[in-house]
């Protein structure tokens, strides 16, 4: 992993996707037949870019459309070729719901495992799962402050003032 981060993208991704079978997700995205319109979009290059986007921690969509309409060195690097022009976030989106109504993501994970397995990276004597609920929370759970019976301590906190508009009694006293 360390010797894919010091590699340059262009190397990178050669050898990330030369590795990575991207053909059941082409099938799933692809024409059926070659007869009707022909096909404006190389979703070959689109799926790449999705994964390099996860790559390089791209964090929206359009922040990728926007990197990929204004270096033509990206763009080359995600499939894309002189005469392609740069799918609009309505393309993704599509293509992405398509992915997702099918299968692939399962059938392509259950595959990985098994290869892991074929390949010694995963022993199945230790092998659990875990569905164990994990409540999802914004933010910290308030601590609790305890009070100690030492009237002599001053405390070593001083108390946060409220935000927002105060109560109608504290403006009519305040």
């Amino acid at each position: 992993m360390h010797e894919l981060l010091e590699m340059s993208p262009k190397d990178t991704y050669t050898l990330v996707f030369g590795t990575l079978d991207i053909s059941p997700f082409l099938k799933v995205v692809s024409k059926k037949s070659l007869n009707g319109k022909p096909t404006q979009l190389n979703y070959a290059a689109m799926l790449v870019s999705l994964f390099v986007r996860v790559m390089e921690r791209i964090p929206t969509m359009k922040d990728l459309i926007k990197r990929l309409a204004r270096s033509v060195e990206f763009s080359t690097q995600c499939g894309f070729t002189g005469s392609d022009r740069i799918p609009s976030e309505a393309s993704f989106r599509r293509m992405i719901r398509k992915l997702q109504n099918s299968a692939v993501f399962q059938e392509t994970h259950n595959k990985l495992i098994h290869q892991a397995f074929q390949e010694g990276f995963i022993d199945a004597s230790i092998v659990a799962m875990d569905a164990t609920h994990i409540e999802a929370r914004d933010r910290q759970p308030e601590k609790k402050v305890e009070f100690t019976d030492n009237t002599d301590e001053l405390p070593t906190e001083l108390p946060k003032k409220k935000r927002g508009r105060k109560s109608k009694t504290e403006r009519d006293h305040g």
